[in-house]
């Protein structure tokens, strides 16, 4: 779990005029992304499926099924790019950073210090900043890298409301739904999006209801069941269902808790810093390279962040992911290959974002890499959890994912006299089941 802050109630309403996002689940994947450009973004849930594939899915010894090797791999090859089924990015990184509603990529303006997203979208629709970036169609506050991403971005639809008044919004179901989500659980919105998908599109991965889930992990941690728990979560999905059908949607509690399910048992992070950017703050003329804010009127100058498009190389050596300055994109993907890899404390490959530093950028991809020399036919292995953990506390964490992880590692490493004792108790109050 994630131990972001939990969002104002000025926040709050912000957030629910617009698509927000996304599971505070985690696996343990360091992302790299990179500014997009506006080219063949509209991809297709096919290509997002395979882009390319060198590994198998098929039956596991370990657990269920697996991911394997077609050929042998040296460390380092790529074994598998792919774009992702479902992605997007978590609510509080949207009121920081700007991306694209379709694919993640960093767009070419940013939030300025001192200003909002509302502010960013209203000068862009407003004309008063020129740039490629597109908004939503009906000025809810999503924004795109071009408009073929915005085409092609039906799910939006589903949260879409427009620019909805404070007295509007009162009576809206969608908006009560995105608070709902806001205040509970952000994978409610991600599970909403989903539902305007091919169901097909999800068969192959395990999903079992919410509340499963979550009785599945307190009984492997060797924890009493929650009754009042389940029950919630439970209620929670039932409101869920009824503010979504009352806008429209043919939906069920069940198929809302089993997508939440899904999400939660098979989704990675995604945490990317954008390298190259130089975020303008008001009155500051240094902001940018020279060059770098050119088609910006002097008012647009000094009111937003431009995101470079030159290589990595030439832009100041202090510019990296850890600068306060640089912005951070936070959010969950579901990827149809890399997301079938089982779980090992000493894994042989590892799910990385690569940052592009060229003119071109493209949209999100992940890439399974190999961190060894692996066999040709041989089972592929990533981390779920953080592998510098305990051997108890490993098991516990893998526990949210229904299993306790017996690796070779797992069996052969001896337990530290700091480890957790048999009864498993909660690592923090923020580790608990559900993110309620």
């Amino acid at each position: 779990m994630t131990g972001r802050r939990a969002p104002t109630e000025e926040e709050l309403f912000s957030f629910s005029k617009e698509v927000l996002s996304l599971s505070k689940k985690t696996r343990n994947h360091q992302v790299q992304l990179q500014p997009s450009s506006p080219g063949d973004v509209a991809f297709s849930a096919a290509e997002e499926m395979k882009t390319c594939v060198a590994a198998r899915v098929g039956p596991s010894t370990v657990h269920g099924r697996g991911l394997f090797a077609e050929r042998a791999f040296r460390a380092g090859e790529v074994i598998v790019e792919e774009r992702p089924l479902v992605a997007m990015q978590d609510v509080k990184s949207r009121q920081e950073v700007l991306c694209c509603g379709r694919c993640l990529s960093f767009l070419e303006v940013q939030i300025p210090v001192g200003l909002t997203r509302r502010d960013v979208h209203d000068q862009i629709v407003g004309g008063e900043l020129l740039t490629s970036v597109v908004p939503c169609g009906d000025c809810c506050g999503e924004l795109y890298c071009s408009e073929a991403c915005r085409d092609a971005h039906g799910e939006h639809r589903v949260l879409c409301v427009g620019r909805t008044t404070e007295e509007e919004a009162a009576t809206d179901p969608i908006v009560a739904f995105k608070r709902l989500a806001v205040e509970s659980n952000e994978i409610l919105l991600l599970a909403a999006e989903a539902l305007q998908l091919e169901e097909g599109l999800f068969e192959p991965f395990h999903a079992q209801e919410w509340s499963t889930v979550v009785d599945a992990a307190r009984a492997l941690r060797r924890q009493e069941p929650d009754l009042e728990l389940a029950r919630t979560l439970d209620e929670l999905c039932a409101d869920a269902s009824g503010l979504l059908a009352a806008a429209g949607l043919v939906v069920s509690p069940e198929r809302i808790s089993l997508l939440v399910g899904l999400f939660e048992q098979n989704n990675v992070a995604v945490e990317v810093a954008a390298y190259g950017v130089r975020r303008i703050r008001t009155g500051d003329d240094d902001g940018l390279d020279d060059g770098l804010d050119d088609g910006l009127d002097d008012d647009a100058r000094l009111n937003c962040a431009v995101v470079s498009r030159e290589p990595l190389d030439e832009l100041d050596k202090d510019t990296d992911s850890n600068d306060d300055d640089a912005p951070t994109c936070y959010g969950t993907a579901l990827f149809s290959t890399c997301c079938a890899a089982n779980h090992s404390c000493l894994p042989n490959c590892k799910v990385v974002y690569p940052a592009k530093t060229t003119k071109t950028p493209q949209p999100l991809k992940a890439h399974l890499v190999a961190l060894t020399d692996i066999p040709a036919g041989a089972e592929l292995f990533i981390s779920y959890v953080d592998e510098r953990l305990s051997t108890k506390r490993r098991q516990r964490a893998t526990a949210d994912y229904g299993f306790l992880c017996a690796c070779q590692r797992c069996i052969d490493e001896p337990p530290d006299d700091e480890e957790l004792d048999d009864d498993f108790p909660p690592l923090d109050s923020d580790d608990d089941d559900g993110h309620l």
